[in-house]
């Protein structure tokens, strides 16, 4: 497909309370050579899509012990290749070096977000969900994915219990 030109910034929209969605967000994570940039500032109140943002951060900079951090005990991660019922962190965090080696035999240099949505479940509860690709240093796509993240509030946290990764052909 045609190459899009990253924007300057995401175009928000929160029509309704409890959701809110960051159109053409193309926002690169763990460019190298490069300061890693979070996802643009969230909205006040979307409490899922900031602690994605932290989970999406240490997965650009491929630090398994950060993306850990960022999930509840336990969790589960459904991903292109395996699945995972990890009962604490640091089995997240065994689960995470593996994907991060291999995204660094792929040359894996960055993540693109070309789109996130954040939605209140419940009070206690969010989701975020969207799509994205990885790319080399060249800017070639190595994986191309569709995103949804479960999000507890934990002792006053915003964990994630659930992450499923699936692979897709061409961008929904």
């Amino acid at each position: 497909g045609a190459r899009r030109p990253p924007l300057d910034r995401a175009s928000v929209s929160c029509e309704r309370r409890g959701s809110c969605l960051l159109e053409d967000m193309a926002t690169v994570i763990g460019r190298p050579g490069e300061r890693t940039d979070a996802l643009p500032a969230m909205p006040e109140g979307e409490a899922a899509l900031a602690a994605f943002r932290a989970y999406a951060t240490a997965f650009g900079a491929l630090d398994a012990r950060g993306a850990a951090a960022c999930f509840d005990e336990p969790a589960v991660v459904v991903t292109p290749r395996d699945r995972i019922a990890a009962a604490s962190r640091s089995e997240v965090e065994r689960a995470y070096e593996a994907i991060m080696e291999e995204a660094r035999r792929q040359g894996y240099a960055g993540t693109l977000f070309d789109h996130v949505e954040g939605r209140t479940l419940d009070a206690e509860t969010e989701a975020v969900t969207g799509s994205g690709l990885w790319r080399n240093a060249a800017g070639d796509v190595l994986l191309r994915f569709e995103l949804t993240y479960v999000f507890r509030r934990v002792d006053g946290k915003w964990r994630i219990v659930l992450g499923v990764v699936r692979e897709v052909d061409e961008p929904s």
